[in-house]
């Protein structure tokens, strides 16, 4: 979602983004940090775990300076899509958009 989101922006197809990575009950796991329980889990069902809680901030604020990273690059829209991303315009017909956009012509 933030390589999506940082094309968009970098395309200037749009100006305003929502990125929302849990829900309200934060009830999202991640087995990957090796954590075994909920966010929410971790925070008040089962008393505070600051351990858990610490990986689990220091993982949400790895992914937000990943996202500040891709909008900082000088790199085209084109560059900031994932491998699996398949866009419904070519890549140089989306390059000409952005170029034509920008002013420059084709």
């Amino acid at each position: 979602m933030m390589d999506l989101v940082s094309a968009a922006l970098a395309c200037d197809l749009t100006r305003v983004a929502t990125i929302q990575w849990a829900d309200l009950a934060a009830n999202n796991s991640f087995p990957w940090l090796g954590l075994d329980d909920t966010h929410h889990g971790y925070q008040h069902d089962r008393g505070y775990q600051p351990d858990g809680i610490s990986k689990i901030d220091t993982w949400y604020a790895t992914q937000f300076k990943y996202f500040l990273d891709q909008l900082a690059s000088p790199t085209t829209a084109r560059d900031h899509w994932p491998d699996w991303f398949e866009p419904a315009l070519a890549p140089d017909e989306l390059e000409e958009i952005c170029a034509l956009r920008d002013g420059n012509t084709a």
